[in-house]
């Protein structure tokens, strides 16, 4: 049974607000899973008989490209804290070794 627009883009938009929340929270492994699910949704919709319009699609990227871009910063940030973390961690083994 082909997929009806409708329920496509209710699929598209559940997946959406799930690697949303996952991204919120800090999940990577589960953020990195929604993203490829959301990739083979968005494919098959793409491929169906009712594929979305232009600005669906354009829709949907900035969507997509605005929770990359809070993922990247998060990312940035935990780098950030683990770096810091490793050095206070340096500086106080080499204060213990005095």
């Amino acid at each position: 049974m082909p997929i009806k627009s409708t329920q496509a883009a209710e699929q598209i938009k559940q997946l959406l607000c799930e690697l949303q929340a996952q991204v919120n929270s800090n999940r990577a492994d589960g953020a990195a899973n929604s993203l490829e699910l959301l990739n083979k949704h968005l494919v098959n919709w793409c491929e169906s008989t009712s594929p979305p319009s232009v600005d669906e699609l354009s829709v949907l990227q900035t969507q997509i490209n605005m929770i990359l871009a809070t993922a990247e910063n998060q990312k940035a940030e935990s780098f950030s804290a683990i770096l810091k973390h490793k050095k206070s961690d340096k500086a106080i083994n080499a204060y213990k070794s005095t």
